[in-house]
């Protein structure tokens, strides 16, 4: 499991991407404008975000306090014994 907490300040963005492996996020702090593929939502603290594998996302700052948020997903490793 990789964890981790991401902060995006004032004016920021974390660019469109994706992973091989869903990912989830939970907000904490601020709030921001998640896209997943073309769907576009606000979110804020409190806010649960599950992003199946393979799906362009990017968050935006829209706030004015930095959105901090904790992130999660597996990686899943084929043949190790």
């Amino acid at each position: 499991m990789v964890v981790g907490i991401v902060e995006i300040p004032s004016g920021a963005e974390l660019l469109r991407h994706t992973h091989l492996e869903p990912e989830s996020y939970f907000v904490s702090e601020g709030k921001g404008i998640m896209t997943i593929e073309k769907e576009i939502n606000e979110i804020r603290p409190g806010s649960v975000i599950y992003i199946p594998s393979k799906l362009t996302h990017s968050v935006k700052y829209s706030g004015n306090q930095t959105l901090k948020s904790l992130f999660f997903f597996f990686i899943v490793t084929v043949g190790t014994k």
